[in-house]
């Protein structure tokens, strides 16, 4: 991996931390929102990342599971 890689990749994860700052930023609004009055405080979406999305529907079964009998 050279120097360009290690930049590029080093940026993706400055936006990631960025995209979580904003988010958690986000929250504190709105939890400040609501303690100060008798406002609800949104549910949220679960969120669920594709890949454990992949193995609770199986879809890895052949790789990760029993070997197939031939």
């Amino acid at each position: 991996m050279d120097t360009k890689d290690l930049r590029k990749e080093l940026n993706e994860v400055k936006g990631m931390i960025q995209d979580v700052n904003y988010q958690v930023q986000e929250l504190r609004k709105i939890i400040r929102r609501a303690f100060n009055s008798d406002e609800k405080l949104p549910m949220f979406q679960h969120y669920e990342h594709p890949w454990y999305k992949h193995i609770r529907e199986g879809s890895l079964d052949d790789r990760v599971g029993e070997p197939k009998s031939e």
